[in-house]
């Protein structure tokens, strides 16, 4: 997995040196030096004091206020800290991987600072014992940030591009409450977000209209404080988008040296994209190995051949193609995948549609595939799926050198003599490529997107229903705090570097009380906390059909939505102590659930995928 530059020395530079300052009062946003080491000193102090306030405050009347004084301080930071101090968000803010002390061989998943807050002081069965040495343990990293501040002196660059992280943070994750599920805070702590991204940018020259854009975004998040009455369509149509041109227009007019150094640095979100719902312009490598070719349209009509060609099977009998359908999205149809001899015992996980596989940091349902390559190598080598056996790819190349027209085909996608063209590495770059150019982000709601970019806010490709729905989804059912936008895949923005997998608890297909045996991702990582785990997949093309879950338990898309609205399987009386889905019922109406299916169907991709040269088998 490539890593994006959120840190400084991904922007081509170090950090600026300067001497030591003493902390100052805190400037007004717009005053020259609301950006400056010094005005940062002042807000790292504010939320030391917050937090300290916080600590006194645990167990009396007044925690929660106390809380969320606390959390207003550290969102006016978030930006920064996310992009100087990665871990002290992750300390502050996060989840954390710990070593179990009853099973050193095992650890488990906890949340950390103020998730680990919220559920003490907003959950009736939070622990709130713990909230005393949470907070100081939070103060000892607020302590640590605070020793760098010397050594912090953001130029343009730097500014600009924590404030192109920080909107697309809350244009995605902030407005769907992915770290305010208990407080149902997220508009309010969103539009402080959007102050510290104001107060940041303030003294550049030309930032007034970025500015403007910013103060009415975040008044109109404080307007509507009511986290399920949120138009989170309207704030992405009408105020992210034109936030997001404001900045690119002060971009382009800075222009620093550093800056145009770096988007020449490959990443998800390139910085040709100006807003991150424009997700067509994407870097269809940010997840590729170093050494990927780019798909050209040699090579990726040679992996569209391979991909239906039964050669690349053990016995010849199957294909890729054979159980990714293009006409059933890239499934099959079948609640578990059929093994490839018919006397074969091996339970199968559910054929997942692959159109969208290249835009996740992981594949497989585990987790266990850093790659594309490393999926196909696995998936061949397979005697289940493919009837291979390990290092399968070398006798798929050899078997494909055979043939003279194949040698030519692979020599003209490759640039290779046809001698040494036919190689398993290049087998796995055609594959690859053909697989990363399947998704062509052309569903209604992309073009949506598209067309508030170019101004048009009416959402014509978008019906009501739909836009209707796209709140639902990220606001009062919750699906947008795992599904995040804008892959609407377990990968979070805006980095989009980072999956972690999710337990919902999905029982067995044979007895909906007892949850399936399969330990997904914690036979990987042996973390307690991933115990029946699995990989968050996108929900893009969801609607073209079922079966859905790692073993297909769920037939259809209303089994799948009532799955969700019961609370998955702990509400639905599963034993599930892991479960990171909340169990309670979301009680959605008729008409909520109907939205939601428009939004769906408005995920579709309407684009077909490039034509088979050979027929599947």
């Amino acid at each position: 997995m490539r890593a994006l530059p959120i840190v400084l020395a991904a922007l081509g530079g170090a950090l600026a040196l300067r001497p030591p300052t003493a902390p100052s009062h805190a400037p007004d946003a717009h005053s020259p030096d609301a950006h400056s080491p010094d005005a940062l000193a002042a807000r790292v102090d504010t939320l030391d004091r917050a937090l300290a306030a916080l600590d006194e405050s645990l167990g009396t009347r007044d925690e929660r206020r106390a809380f969320r004084r606390a959390r207003s301080a550290y969102k006016h930071l978030e930006g920064v800290l996310a992009f100087y101090a990665p871990p002290v968000v992750a300390a502050l803010n996060g989840i954390e991987a710990v070593e179990d002390e009853d099973d050193p061989d095992r650890g488990r998943v906890v949340p950390r600072g103020f998730q680990r807050l919220e559920g003490a002081l907003f959950d009736a069965t939070g622990d709130r014992d713990a909230g005393h040495g949470e907070v100081r343990r939070m103060r000892t990293f607020v302590a640590r940030f605070r020793a760098t501040l010397p050594f912090v002196a953001p130029d343009d660059a730097q500014r600009l591009e924590i404030a192109r992280l920080e909107l697309a943070r809350v244009a995605t994750l902030g407005i769907a409450g992915a770290d305010a599920t208990l407080s149902r805070d997220a508009m309010r702590e969103s539009a402080d977000a959007l102050d510290g991204v104001r107060a940041l940018v303030a003294a550049m020259p030309a930032a007034g209209p970025f500015a403007e854009c910013l103060t009415r975004a975040a008044a109109t998040l404080r307007a509507t404080p009511d986290f399920d009455a949120f138009d989170r369509y309207a704030f992405v149509t009408r105020h992210a988008t034109p936030a997001f041109q404001a900045l690119a227009a002060l971009t382009a007019r800075a222009a620093p040296a550093s800056l145009a150094a770096s988007a020449t640095l490959r990443r998800t979100w390139p910085l040709a994209a100006a807003n991150v719902y424009d997700a067509r312009a994407f870097d269809v490598m940010a997840f590729a190995p170093h050494d990927a070719p780019r798909p050209t349209p040699a090579l990726v009509a040679l992996g569209a051949s391979l991909f239906a060609d039964p050669r690349l099977s053990g016995d010849g009998a199957r294909s890729c193609a054979s159980c990714h359908v293009p006409t059933r999205g890239f499934s099959d149809g079948r609640a578990r995948a059929r093994a490839a001899r018919d006397d074969d015992t091996t339970t199968l996980r559910h054929t997942p549609p692959i159109r969208y596989a290249a835009w996740q940091p992981t594949q497989f349902a585990d987790a266990r595939a850093a790659t594309l390559e490393h999926q196909i190598d696995s998936v061949l080598a397979s005697r289940a799926e493919m009837h291979g056996t390990r290092g399968a790819i070398d006798g798929v190349a050899a078997r494909l050198a055979e043939s003279a027209a194949d040698r030519a085909r692979f020599a003209a996608a490759t640039g290779v003599p046809a001698d040494r063209a036919v190689t398993p590495r290049a087998v796995r770059a055609a594959l690859a490529a053909y697989l990363r150019t399947l998704a062509r982000f052309d569903a209604p709601f992309d073009r949506a997107m598209r067309d508030a970019m170019r101004g048009d806010t009416s959402g014509a490709p978008l019906p009501i229903a739909a836009r209707r729905g796209f709140n639902v989804f990220m606001g009062r059912a919750g699906c947008g705090t795992c599904h995040f936008a804008p892959l609407f895949n377990g990968t979070a923005p805006p980095e989009l570097v980072r999956s972690s997998p999710e337990v919902v608890g999905v029982a067995s297909a044979s007895d909906d009380r007892v949850l399936d045996p399969d330990p997904g991702r914690g036979a990987i990582d042996r973390l307690a906390g991933h115990a029946h785990a699995f990989r968050t997949p996108t929900v893009r093309d969801a609607a073209l059909g079922g079966p859905y879950m790692h073993n297909g338990a769920l037939r259809t898309l209303d089994d799948l939505l009532d799955f969700y609205d019961r609370g998955g399987g702990a509400g639905r009386g599963v034993e599930v102590p892991n479960q990171t889905l909340s169990a309670r019922p979301l009680r959605l109406t008729a008409e909520e659930r109907a939205d939601l299916v428009a939004f769906l169907r408005s995920l579709v991709d309407t684009t077909p995928p490039l034509p088979f040269t050979t027929t599947p088998r």
